[in-house]
């Protein structure tokens, strides 16, 4: 709900709002629920001297249980990562002919459920919710203030200053499960820190984070023919700034284990008590601004200057300078028999630098410290910091065109506004982890490792549809393509898993980021080895294979001939990006609107699907296909997939990464769609403005070829620029609806 209003010298909006998401994953899994109030105040409090207050308060209530949404865990309270999910892993890899409501003696539902080898990975969801409980509340207050004064037609000098607050408090609670007959017999249970038995805990996570940001300004404007009656139409616009941000950080994460098996579930009940994590950090930088901005008349203008900042981390003032010029082509009059057409028709250019400073401590020597007996000792990491650590530089270099163009004079289609960029990346210096020898008595070093570049175009579309007194239609578009290549590593490639799982990245030089790399299935009979000269199948064996939906298959075995040389499947990124916004609005109280994504030439690596191949509970083994002759649903076919790998049917292809599950991602989403009547149309008050009710929808349908449970997913690692195109037993993207009403006066 939102109400707003104003005068002539002061303005006023509030807003309220609550959203409840309830678990995807499992009915009884608790919910998400978020309130947020959001107040925004106006004055002028004299003439020319206006302050601004915003405050949003945000409370959010998780009553999600572990591993299967709860927040928490170390270092989740720097809101870098995602909720635990890994108990989707679970269910997902338990066979479907598996009750998992029925229970074992007691009443109580069983931990684990398996036949022979078939769901060795399975861990029954419902097992979870009956031991286990989250419940998680976080405050967060979010403050800004702003004083802007005029002092003459000159200078204005504008001061911003913000300050966010959150308090986050996630308690899990892991029941005691010692009758429970199947933990037992197994020797598995539900648990975070607790790996010796299976009588619970309780695991308290609390997260403190102060963020303050201080930026002035000062800011000059002259005109040199009007102000100074010069004949050169400059305008000139000087802009000199300071700004200050400090990040204070605080986590203290406390666990108490063995619970009794009766109520009360605290942590006085618990037999063992420790501190697993006490953590405290403060990072604080500062730096200065100033941005010449000069025009010529209409015809033209060019703005430079830079930034120099200064933080506690890097101990060194970093300078970053930038230039952007622009050339209205539509203002000379050598346009003018172009301007019916063409009307407005500029050129620009922009060049950049920024930079990312090394995180605090990071280039620091540090030593871990743990308890032994009652004495504190003392240990080097496995992963050290480089104390020489450089700043990470980018530059990026862009040039683009905005123009319109005249269409038609009736109500259809009368112009369209384009504006295209094309843009250059470099990077150098980029902070990443490098392997070393074990002999250092480290396994990596965090240091300046990486130079890549990147780059890519944007086009983006604005046309007026339909305009007439009673309806308006506005659609924008929007497309892109970018791509980013490594150039260089200190010290060779680099091999990772990704955070997904068991799926092989490979950063290396000259490749583009984020490529998976594995084994191919021969698409040839006679395909050779990467030497040029060598068959993967001998000559006088070839006869007893032939090709299988496009896939070299054994008509003896059933099973798939994979290569077992390792190489890369492809760019996963999209070859195109692209949205189309709709906006309709009939008489000025109804308004519809809607928004469709098409993204073209996506891929992800279907490693949900690999693990369910393994114990042969994916739905593709019902599909027949036909080998030798034969037409059946074979089940060696199919488990080929997971367990070969060469000429071996079964055993050393275990687990690895195969394009068998690398496919196509693309698809068309439905955003957004959503429709408004404002009733103060029909009310006829003068003292309302507005009063609307919107309803709108999000991600409620979705067109793709993809196998999988959503083919926007990603289960890497979080905001990662490489780890990117893995699905792995991750929530997918959720439908939502939400009502807003919004109120003026």
């Amino acid at each position: 709900m939102n109400i707003n209003g104003g005068g002539e010298k002061s303005d006023y909006n509030f807003s309220l709002s609550n959203n409840r998401t309830y678990s995807a994953l499992l009915k009884d899994n608790g919910y998400l629920d978020r309130t947020n109030f959001v107040s925004n105040l106006g004055f002028e409090v004299f003439k020319n001297f206006t302050i601004r207050s915003i405050t949003n308060v945000v409370y959010t209530n998780n009553t999600m249980h572990p591993h299967i949404g709860a927040p928490g865990g170390p270092g989740y309270g720097y809101g870098t990562s995602n909720a635990d999910v890994g108990g989707v892993y679970g269910f997902l890899n338990t066979s479907p002919f598996f009750s998992l409501t029925d229970t074992i003696a007691g009443g109580v539902l069983p931990v684990y459920q398996r036949a022979s080898f078939l769901s060795v990975n399975a861990f029954n969801p419902f097992y979870r919710l009956e031991y286990s409980s989250g419940d998680s509340k976080r405050y967060d207050i979010i403050q800004s203030f702003e004083a802007n004064y005029k002092i003459n037609k000159y200078v204005t000098l504008n001061g911003r200053y913000g300050i966010t607050y959150k308090n986050e408090n996630d308690i899990w609670t892991f029941y005691n499960q010692s009758l429970n007959g199947n933990s037992n017999y197994y020797g598995t249970w539900t648990s975070e820190y607790n790996g010796s038995d299976n009588t619970g805990e309780i695991n308290n996570f609390q997260y403190n984070q102060t963020k303050q940001n201080l930026f002035t300004t000062a800011n000059i404007k002259l005109d040199l023919e009007k102000d100074f009656h010069l004949k050169l139409p400059i305008q000139s616009s000087t802009l000199v700034g300071y700004d200050y941000r400090k990040n204070t950080y605080k986590e203290l994460d406390f666990v108490g284990q063995s619970l009794p098996l009766t109520p009360p579930f605290n942590f006085a009940n618990t037999q063992q008590q420790y501190f697993a994590n006490d953590y405290q950090e403060t990072f604080v930088s500062y730096g200065y601004v100033v941005d010449e901005k000069l025009d010529y008349g209409n015809y033209g203008g060019v703005v430079g200057g830079f930034r120099s900042d200064y933080t506690s981390a890097a101990h060194k003032l970093a300078t970053f300078p930038h230039l952007n010029a622009y050339l209205n082509l539509t203002a000379f009059n050598f346009w003018d028999p172009l301007s019916k057409v063409l009307p407005n028709f500029k050129l620009r250019a922009a060049y950049g630098q920024a930079g990312i400073q090394p995180a605090p401590y990071q280039k620091q020597t540090v030593i871990n410290s743990q308890p032994t007996g009652n004495q504190t000792s003392f240990a080097n990491p496995l992963a050290v910091n480089d104390p020489n650590l450089g700043i990470e530089i980018s530059t990026e270099t862009e040039y683009g065109t905005e123009l319109s163009i005249n269409l038609f004079k009736g109500n259809w289609f009368k112009n369209i506004n384009a504006a295209f960029t094309y843009w250059m990346k470099h990077t150098d210096n980029a902070i990443f982890p490098q392997n070393v020898p074990p002999s250092t008595g480290a396994t990596s070093i965090t240091t300046n490792t990486i130079t890549l570049s990147s780059k890519g175009w944007q086009l983006g579309l604005n046309i007026p549809v339909y305009a007439s007194k009673n309806l308006t239609w506005d659609l924008t578009a929007n497309f892109g393509h970018q791509a980013s290549t490594i150039d260089y590593i200190v010290g060779g490639d680099i091999p990772l898993t990704s955070a997904a799982g068991s799926s092989s990245l490979i950063l290396k030089g000259s490749a583009k980021v984020g490529q998976v790399y594995g084994y191919k299935a021969l698409t040839s009979v006679s395909q050779l080895r990467a030497d040029g000269k060598t068959p993967f199948i001998p000559t006088a064996n070839q006869s007893g294979y032939e090709i299988v939906n496009g896939r070299v298959v054994n008509s003896t075995t059933k099973a798939i001939f994979f290569s077992d040389e390792a190489s890369s499947f492809g760019d996963p990124n999209p070859t195109l990006t692209s949205s189309f916004i709709n906006s309709l609005t009939y008489k000025g109280f109804l308004s519809f609107g809607f928004q469709f994504d098409w993204i073209s030439g996506s891929h992800l690596y279907n490693q949900t699907n690999e693990w369910m191949y393994r114990d042969g509970i994916s739905n593709d083994f019902q599909n027949p296909v036909t080998i030798g002759g034969q037409t059946g649903a074979w089940t060696a076919y199919y488990a080929s997939a997971y367990y070969a790998l060469g000429s071996t049917a079964r055993g050393v292809g275990n687990n690895v990464t195969k394009d068998y599950f690398w496919s196509d991602a693309s698809f068309v989403r439905l955003r957004n769609i959503s429709v408004g009547v404002d009733f103060a149309k029909f009310a006829k008050q003068k003292w309302l403005k507005k009063c609307q009710l919107v309803l709108s929808g999000r991600n409620l349908l979705t067109f793709t070829n993809y196998h999988g449970v959503d083919p926007e997913i990603s289960s890497g690692a979080s905001n990662s620029s490489y780890d990117r195109a893995i699905d792995h037993s991750t929530i997918p993207n959720l439908k939502a609806y939400q009502a807003t009403f919004n109120f003026g006066f």
